[in-house]
């Protein structure tokens, strides 16, 4: 035991590596402890680093305290009889919750008895919070083998060597990868159900795993796997590595950032080209619509039949030559009916092929057109019996030299799933959750007028508070124009282009979940992560090679 002590000293830290493992080990137990007062504090910002990231689970802070307690305490050598057990006890204590934890968290078990006295019930996206992520359990069972591996009073094997060493490596690497996602800005696992682990938490592993690295480092030295000969060549081969490892995960964080950057300008342009487009066509369409109505405003020719109908009801000819303008426009210009009303709102002449009456709510309307007398858009509205949606022009029937006698009013009535719905509803690429919405302001709510690609009778049903102002519908009624990001009448997050429907009531949405939107930014992330990665392991190897030939002529010599 003696000699066994003697080896120790002999191979005891320099003291740049006696602060680094103390700094390790304190940072690890205060980010813990941090973590740990969030929860009993209710500060969330202290359990994660943003609103929007998923927190530390208390289970996490505590085994992080004991680890990080642990490492400080294996800075003194040779360890003593207290900081060996304690050491030991953390070790294996860490192990058995990792394992108990990681095979609850692969199937989807959450059990209340990590949190004991906390009351947490939220969840970011779907994923529970104040639950260990499997991950990060994952991470804990590397640092416990590689912790219990590293933990010896007596000579080391060369198996026990390579075993602290691979896990603390893995420890290293799988939290380097995570951390990587958290910096590029598309954290891995989110948006599932998959638990995934917190940025503090994985900030946390790649400290704690490279204090994990040195501690198995003066193992292999005691096992007589690196021998030194006082060299500056580890030192100079790691800031080498150092460098190299900065540069290239600057590069590659450069090159994500701005692939990201021309990829949302991309999809921000295409969604601006659909919404400009389909207000434009509305736009057109209601022109269009108005000049259809504009034929019969102030003609003298037509204005001239109806007079001569109302004073002379029995007179067959005219009606027939009324019901015959009539029925031209209903089938040349997709009208659903065009009715002609007398002044007090009573149907007298309709097209032959009409189907239900005059709505009722257009009747009651008819002395306030005749009074303004100009052409009326009726938007969007029920007919009281089929509860079918209809818009209707109302024109004003004119006579006189100067047009001031009101004769009655005629009616074209539209219904927009014979054009407007249909046009509304296309989406000019393929896509799986893109959709166009249209929306009016109704009082203190937002009220959707057209039906939706996730819902059913939602025409005219659908409406919200003005108080949602997360809501993209609400937005657009506030004035809100451009791109903007918010949930949908689903609560899904999703980018769009909004547009106000000029000369109308209406307001258009193009919308499309961000989850489709930034699934190819997603598959890119996750390839220049394992690029970076292979470019890290290749750097590594490099280093290793040249540090190994190094020894291998220190061996010779």
């Amino acid at each position: 035991m003696k000699a066994v002590a003697r080896e120790e000293r002999r191979v005891a830290y320099p003291p740049v590596l006696i602060f680094c493992l103390l700094a390790a080990g304190v940072f690890t137990s205060v980010i813990g402890l941090l973590a740990l007062l969030g929860w009993v504090l209710n500060l969330p910002l202290l359990a994660s680093f943003g609103a929007d990231l998923i927190p530390m689970a208390p289970s996490t802070a505590v085994l992080l305290i004991l680890y990080g307690a642990a490492v400080c305490l294996r800075v003194r050598l040779p360890l003593s009889q207290r900081a060996f057990r304690f050491s030991l006890m953390v070790g294996c204590l860490g192990a058995l919750v990792a394992l108990l934890l990681f095979t609850l968290g692969c199937l989807n078990i959450h059990l209340d008895v990590e949190h004991p006295g906390l009351n947490i019930i939220d969840t970011v996206g779907k994923a529970p919070i104040g639950h260990m992520s499997p991950v990060t359990a994952f991470g804990f069972l590397f640092a416990s083998l590689s912790f219990l591996a590293s933990l010896s009073t007596s000579a080391t094997r060369p198996w026990r060597t390579g075993l602290a060493l691979g896990a603390a490596g893995l420890l290293v690497g799988t939290g380097f990868i995570f951390l990587l996602a958290y910096i590029y800005g598309t954290p891995l696992l989110y948006g599932g159900t998959f638990l995934p682990p917190a940025l503090n938490s994985v900030l946390t592993f790649v400290i704690l795993g490279l204090a994990l690295l040195v501690l198995a480092g003066r193992t292999a030295r005691l096992s007589g796997g690196l021998p030194g000969d006082g060299s500056r060549m580890p030192f100079f081969l790691t800031l080498i590595f150092v460098l190299l490892s900065a540069g290239i995960v600057t590069v590659g964080y450069r090159y994500y950032r701005h692939y990201e950057r021309h990829f949302r300008a991309e999809a921000e342009r295409q969604l601006s080209s659909v919404a400009e487009l389909k207000a434009d066509e509305l736009v057109q369409y209601r022109k269009e619509r108005l000049g259809d109505a504009d034929a019969f405003f102030k003609n003298a020719v037509f204005s001239g039949l109806v007079r001569r109908f109302l004073d002379h009801p029995e007179d067959t000819e005219v009606r027939e030559l009324i019901r015959a303008w009539l029925e031209k426009y209903q089938t040349y210009y997709q009208y659903d009916r065009v009715s002609l009303l007398d002044a007090q709102g009573v149907e007298q002449i309709a097209s032959s092929t009409a189907t239900s009456p005059v709505s009722a709510v257009d009747s009651r309307r008819v002395v306030e057109v005749l009074r303004s007398r100009k052409i009326t858009f009726h938007d969007f509205h029920h007919h009281e019996h089929s509860q079918r949606v209809y818009l209707t022009l109302l024109v004003p029937i004119l006579d006189g030299p100067d047009y001031s006698r009101p004769l009655g009013v005629l009616a074209l009535r539209i219904n927009p799933e014979t054009y407007l719905y249909p046009f509304i509803k296309r989406w000019p690429v393929p896509s799986q959750t893109a959709e166009t919405l249209l929306v009016r302001r109704e009082g203190n709510d937002v009220l959707f007028l057209n039906e939706l690609k996730f819902g059913t009778n939602a025409a005219l049903n659908l409406r919200s508070s003005l108080n949602n102002t997360n809501l993209l519908a609400v937005k657009a009624v506030l004035g809100q124009t451009g791109i903007a990001e918010g949930v949908d009448y689903r609560g899904v997050p999703v980018i769009a282009a909004v547009r106000a429907v000029s000369d109308s009531p209406w307001f258009l949405v193009a919308k499309m979940d961000k989850a489709e939107v930034y699934a190819p930014l997603r598959e890119r992330l996750r390839l220049t992560i394992v690029l970076v990665g292979l470019l890290l392991v290749s750097a590594g190897t490099g280093i290793g090679a040249i540090w190994r030939h190094q020894r291998i002529r220190v061996y010779t010599e």
